[in-house]
């Protein structure tokens, strides 16, 4: 209840209007529908769209002995993250992305990409496993990190977010995850 303050204080109380004192001297003040205005006339702005993008991420069986299976959970995270930054201000719409799976091979069995030994065909099993159902969640673009040292940092094909073609592989080569996000 409010009329314990000191009158003569600066102070902002929030409270629900049915708890508001009758006849003590307070006044309620509508704080909420100011701001709601405010934001309701910033809204009417034009504001560029954004835009989702649901990804999926996947660490072969390489990656999780590098780094365990949360660690390699964490890494391919904090990578997503930071590339994160990459599209907040750069285009006409903000992307965001939404990761809606992510696959850790724990064994031999469970890898898809097992006995692969170069990043072509490391990027074409991956565009058949997930297409076949792999993620077993919808995504429109897929990176599968790899502990394998193939000679190139990554191979994707190009211009197929939302397309059968929406894969990409990328190699673990150590180093920061900040170094890695670019």
């Amino acid at each position: 209840k409010a009329n314990n303050f000191d009158r003569s204080a600066a102070v902002t109380v929030t409270y629900r209007e049915a708890d508001q004192l009758k006849g003590s001297g307070w006044s309620c003040r509508q704080l909420m529908n100011t701001r709601k205005s405010a934001s309701t006339a910033a809204s009417a702005l034009p504001q560029p769209p954004c835009i989702a993008v649901d990804v999926a991420l996947a660490a072969d069986k390489a990656e999780v002995d590098r780094h365990g299976v949360d660690g390699g959970v964490m890494f391919m995270t904090s990578v997503l993250a930071l590339v994160q930054g990459n599209f907040d201000d750069e285009f006409n719409s903000v992307i965001e992305f939404n990761l809606s799976a992510i696959f850790v091979a724990t064994s031999d069995q469970d890898d898809p990409w097992k006995g692969i030994t170069n990043i072509d065909d490391h990027l074409e099993q991956h565009r058949l496993w997930g297409e076949g159902g792999g993620y077993n969640a919808p995504y429109a673009v897929a990176t599968a990190w790899t502990g394998k040292t193939y000679g190139v940092y990554g191979l994707a094909y190009l211009g197929g977010a939302c397309t059968p073609e929406r894969y990409c592989v990328c190699s673990d080569i150590g180093g920061s995850v900040g170094f890695l996000r670019t």
